[in-house]
Order: structure tokens, then sequence, then C-alpha cells
């Protein structure tokens, strides 16, 4: 009896058991804490950010309402172009409805580049894709100021108070150079 046929054999197996164990491998779950949420904001937001945050602050306050760095992460549905733009999420202040009012503030790196960003998401949202993602009665409104792209939203049917929310979104659509959303 040879020993040379058990050799050639377990070496024929070695390639073939290398790829079961790394099938198993990929099965193996990841637990959720090793993918992060998406940050809220950065710790001290660039100058076109805080720039257009401030004036926007001093619109909202103007009309009466609130508006702060938001407290719990927020990502809205964007087109591909937009996801790795760094952005900070504020909040306007609407006492009856504290889950909305998110106004997104996208960093571009100059006018230009703010503009296309909010051509972007306005043909985004203007698609029947990018309209799937929200209420089938949602209003936009998608602003450029500076080097910054602004972002914000809300539904008259989700909302506990539609008219508070309408004028908080109206506030938002007359700051800055509007990108008119049409359905």
């Amino acid at each position: 009896m040879s020993v040379v046929p058990h050799i050639r054999r377990s070496a024929a197996l070695g390639p073939f058991l290398v790829v079961i164990a790394v099938a198993f491998a990929g099965c193996v779950p990841v637990p959720a804490a090793a993918t992060p949420a998406p940050a809220v904001s950065q710790a001290a937001p660039p100058a076109a950010v805080s720039q257009a945050a401030s004036a926007l602050e001093a619109a909202y306050r103007q009309a009466g309402f609130g508006f702060i760095e938001a407290n719990q992460p927020y990502r809205p549905s964007e087109p591909p172009d937009l996801i790795a733009v760094p952005r900070t999420v504020y909040q306007v202040v609407l006492p009856k409805d504290p889950g909305s009012g998110y106004v997104v503030i996208y960093r571009a790196t100059d006018p230009a580049r703010a503009q296309s960003l909010a051509t972007s998401m306005q043909q985004y949202l203007q698609s029947g894709f990018g309209q799937t993602n929200f209420p089938t009665d949602a209003q936009f409104a998608v602003e450029v100021y500076g080097s910054a792209m602004l972002f914000g939203w809300y539904s008259p049917g989700a909302s506990a108070d539609p008219a508070t929310a309408a004028s908080a979104l109206r506030v938002l659509e007359r700051f800055g150079q509007a990108f008119p959303v049409v359905r």
C-alpha cells in the first residue's frame, strides 16, 4: 500500500476545504455595533455650513421658530452623488411635531458645486424613484446658500401640526437660491 495516493488526495482536498471555510466565514453575523449609524454632524461645522446655519437660524428666529443642531441621527433619502458629501443636520423646533423639521446642510467645495448638488437633489426628488422614499404629499425645499446646499421637507398628512410645519418650510424655501421640486 502506497502513501502517495493518500497525500495526493489530501492535497486535492486542501483548496476545497479553504473555499468551504471562507464561505462559512462570510455567514457569520456582524454585530450591529460594527456598522455605526450616520453621524448627526461634525464637532465644529466648516465655515460654509456655520455661515448658512447662522443665517438660517436668524431667519427662523425672526419667524418665531427655534433652530438647533439635531440631537439624533437623521439622513434623508438622497441621490448617490450626495451620499459622501459632508453634512450637518439641524432641526426646526416644532413643539407638536418633535420628530420632524430636519434641515440638512451639505458642504460643497464652492458655490458651483453647491448648485450642482442642488440640481442633483432636485432631479432625484422629481424622479419616480426619489418620490417613493417620501409620503405622496411631501413638500420639499432645496436651496443653495454660498457653498452650502440645504434640504428640508414636510408632509401635511404625516405632521401633527401641518400649518406650523408648512410655515417652517416656507422659511427655508425663501432662503438662498431656490431649486423648486416640481412633482
